[in-house]
């Protein structure tokens, strides 16, 4: 496939730049408004981007030095779902998702949430958009972070984080044998070293 849209013209092969810094840990995809206009997307719509996995973002216009470069600006995180670095190709198409009903995550690295940590994750979450399987980033206090691995939303498939979705925090998960499964530990990406 090339920089081209499909003959559906719901398809888009791009390369992945990196995220300005203040949109880090946002789970926004930014596009030039022409390319989103190519693939039948507006801001604020669920995007597909398909690298060797495939992930969802919700889709921002680029600022004008960026456009007409046929690239999408992803953070780490959001390069890391996708399975891509920065100047490799993924593919990008506008999906339909739901409003999520409730979502279970499950912290990633030591320790448990404090209550106060679950209201100020929950807040956080609104309007992202996401897939059983992704990894979040949500910004804590004082600068730092805390990733997450989304276990399950309901209904199953993208969705998109409304205030009244019930947010579910997981400490272990259980596997097909009943041990608990490892998850993979804190990655770092080129955007915490900022």
């Amino acid at each position: 496939m090339s920089g081209e849209a499909s003959a559906n013209g719901e398809k888009l092969r791009l390369t992945v730049a990196e995220a300005r810094r203040d949109d880090v840990g946002r789970g926004i995809a930014r596009l030039d408004p022409e390319t989103l206009r190519q693939i039948g997307a507006a801001p604020g719509d669920v995007l597909e981007i398909e690298g060797r996995t495939k992930t969802v973002a919700k889709a921002m216009p680029t600022f004008k030095e960026k456009r007409g470069q046929q690239v999408i600006q992803l953070d780490g995180v959001g390069r890391t779902n996708a399975g891509v670095a920065l100047g490799q190709k993924a593919v990008i198409t506008k999906v339909a998702h739901a409003v999520a009903r409730r979502v279970v995550v499950a912290p990633l690295g030591a320790g448990a949430l404090h209550e106060d940590e679950i209201e100020h994750t929950a807040s956080r979450l609104d309007g992202l958009a996401m897939k059983t399987g992704d990894r979040i980033r949500i910004a804590l206090f004082g600068g730092n972070h805390r990733d997450f691995m989304v276990v399950r939303t309901e209904p199953d498939g993208p969705v998109m984080i409304h205030p009244d979705t019930l947010l579910a925090v997981e400490t272990a998960r259980g596997g097909p044998s009943g041990k608990t499964e490892t998850v993979p530990e804190d990655i770092v990406t080129y955007d915490d070293l900022g």
